[in-house]
């Protein structure tokens, strides 16, 4: 993609028209003309255990399939696999200066190590099972820290995005929202149960309140 407007998507291989062009490039929408500074382009780092046996799940006590995370300030998040393994993920080195993007996933020696030593602490019956595969991605992360969607009307560009690494629900609610703002009909989704969280220069800070106003899928307006 090489750039939006009203009616039109242009890319490298030809134009592509449509009376409704919605922009959903998250992270690498700083590679796009004119969005340089929307969104910053954050990587997440995760790596992944061995299978574990029967006997470290039981000292684990981790008997079904829930998700983890901390709070601290270098946060980690983690799951069990349906086939036995630990995934823990986190930050690791997440900003390249200047909002420069990874295209290639590969993950820093330094970041697996510090994230190998934070699943070992947690998790020490873990440790037999090692790391079998490591890997990185881009997120988008909005200054303010909260997820928008939008569609003007009249120029039929909309966009969503801004997930900061939660996009996996976001990113469903505010498709849907999308599709029912095109198609001119009254939102079936629900209403958002975050909260808004105030950003200062991409720095996470505590939850500011309860309800971001500005989030389309929570008031019905568009935003923008």
């Amino acid at each position: 993609m090489t750039s939006i407007s009203a009616g039109r998507a242009r890319t490298p291989a030809g134009d592509v028209r449509a009376p409704y062009i919605v922009r959903c490039t998250e992270g690498y929408t700083a590679d796009m003309p004119g969005q340089h500074r929307t969104l910053l382009p954050m990587n997440s780092s995760m790596i992944i255990t061995g299978p574990l046996g029967d006997e470290a799940w039981k000292s684990i006590g981790w008997e079904r399939f829930e998700t983890l995370g901390d709070e601290a300030h270098a946060y980690i998040y983690a799951q069990r696999t349906a086939d036995g393994r630990i995934a823990l993920g986190g930050r690791g080195v997440p900003y390249r200066f200047g909002s420069g993007l990874d295209h290639d996933g590969v993950i820093a020696p330094s970041t697996i190590a510090q994230l190998g030593r934070i699943l070992r602490r947690m998790f020490p019956a873990a440790a037999g099972a090692g790391l079998e595969h490591a890997w990185c991605g881009v997120l988008g992360v909005p200054r303010d820290w909260c997820a928008t969607v939008t569609l003007d009307p009249q120029t039929g560009l909309g966009w969503a995005g801004g997930y900061s690494g939660h996009g996996v629900a976001a990113a469903n609610l505010a498709g849907r929202t999308l599709a029912d703002l095109v198609r001119g009909v009254p939102s079936r989704s629900p209403p958002c149960p975050g909260s808004a969280t105030a950003r200062r220069g991409g720095n996470r800070s505590r939850p500011a309140g309860p309800g971001c106003a500005a989030c389309t899928p929570c008031t019905g307006r568009r935003t923008g």
